[in-house]
């Protein structure tokens, strides 16, 4: 099959519009909003799960403020939009290497590499839309 030429083969980041019409979403600050973003332009398909948000990457990016964006992460995460699927800091088994905090977007199943498998006990395998299901009645959308 031949690529649709009004399609391209450029990449792009996508947020489903269920989540930007989502209370949960509408209530984020800016920043989380930009952060998300961030997130989803890394996800390529087969990489869920395994998305950063380094403070290097991010200054280079130009988000320079660590608390800030450690704020803006964190909203994310207790808002159930993405997941932290490993916990950074210095490792001890692996003669004290910095890891970083890993995350998964939350509305794309998690892809799991068996090479790099992700904190042990991560129970997490459901997407957003079962977590957007159950709350449904709580959630109000925008009409359009």
């Amino acid at each position: 099959m031949s690529r649709n030429p009004k399609r391209g083969s450029a990449r792009w980041a996508g947020v489903p519009i269920f989540i930007i019409e989502s209370e949960r979403y509408i209530q984020l600050k800016p920043l989380s909003h930009s952060l998300l973003y961030e997130l989803a332009a890394q996800y390529n398909g087969y990489n869920n799960g395994y998305l950063s948000l380094t403070r290097n990457d991010l200054a280079i990016r130009g988000f320079s403020s660590t608390r800030s964006n450690q704020r803006a992460i964190d909203a994310l995460v207790d808002a159930c939009i993405i997941t932290r699927t490993r916990q950074g800091g210095i490792a001890k088994g692996k003669g004290g290497k910095r890891t970083c905090n890993l995350y998964a977007v939350n509305w794309r199943p998690i892809d799991e590499k068996t090479d790099d498998p992700l904190d042990n006990g991560f129970s997490f395998k459901g997407g957003f839309q079962a977590w957007f299901t159950d709350a449904s009645k709580k959630v109000a959308l925008l009409s359009r």
